[in-house]
């Protein structure tokens, strides 16, 4: 039998970097731990441990002085902060996306926005976003936004700011975004938003032999400045008052 081996096979790059970071961390013999598991392979965890790159669960478990590497799933304001106060050495390998959603939320409510989080709640990326701003809203999906629209009607109102989970499905955002569409009111409703989607697909290989070829894709989505949309009748112009968010990601 022949196994082939899909091209988009491996590491992401914010794991790669975070593997990366804490390989030469482990021979230039200084030392360093990383806060949680970098990556869900145990074989190489226990083998970054063996050379002396160790997991810790807690900041407050970071010796003085210590290097500590952020996985690529980012971290809350909050745990940089506690990191800083014991004079540890951040490498942070937090994914490049994630940390633009990060301060797309924070900006946000600093300008009076209620960010709406999509994503699994508890996920470590979703409670690392959550943790940039002091009253975030994470939902799962659509019905879960139409259950919270509901639960107080001035909330369609509200002037709102979406960000997807990096790793959350194509149709679960446009569901979400469908959804809004239909039940939001205020012209204030902004879908300022870092997304990158990941789809894993089945494809049968033209060969002889029984086969599956995976094959995956990734892209990255920013607002388009000067585009029009329409929400609940109103028009809306997008990123109008947040000209730095419009750069991609």
């Amino acid at each position: 039998m022949k196994i082939r081996l899909a091209k988009s096979a491996g590491f992401c790059y914010g794991v790669k970097r975070a593997v990366e970071l804490a390989e030469s961390a482990a021979q230039s013999g200084e030392p360093c731990v990383m806060l949680g598991y970098i990556i869900h392979n145990s074989d190489v965890v226990d083998r970054l441990a063996s050379q002396g790159v160790k997991v810790v669960e807690d900041p407050d478990q970071v010796p003085q002085g210590c290097g500590v590497i952020i996985r690529s799933h980012g971290e809350s304001r909050e745990t940089y902060e506690r990191l800083e106060k014991r004079g540890a050495r951040i490498l942070d390998a937090t994914c490049p996306n994630v940390k633009r959603i990060h301060q797309i939320v924070s900006q946000a409510e600093e300008q009076g926005r209620q960010p709406v989080i999509i994503g699994t709640p508890h996920h470590p990326e979703v409670t690392a976003i959550a943790g940039w701003c002091s009253h975030p809203v994470v939902l799962s999906g659509a019905q879960e936004l139409e259950a919270w629209l509901q639960e107080d009607e001035n909330r369609k109102n509200l002037p709102l700011t979406f960000v997807s989970q990096t790793t959350s499905t194509r149709k679960i955002w446009d569901g979400c975004v469908k959804k809004a569409k239909k039940s939001v009111q205020t012209r204030n409703f902004l879908i300022q938003y870092a997304e990158r989607h990941r789809n894993a697909r089945r494809k049968p290989i033209s060969s002889p032999r029984s086969a599956t070829k995976w094959w995956s894709s990734a892209t990255v989505k920013a607002p388009t400045p000067n585009a029009w949309r329409r929400f609940a009748g109103s028009p809306v112009r997008m990123c109008s008052s947040l000209s730095a968010q419009r750069t991609w990601i």
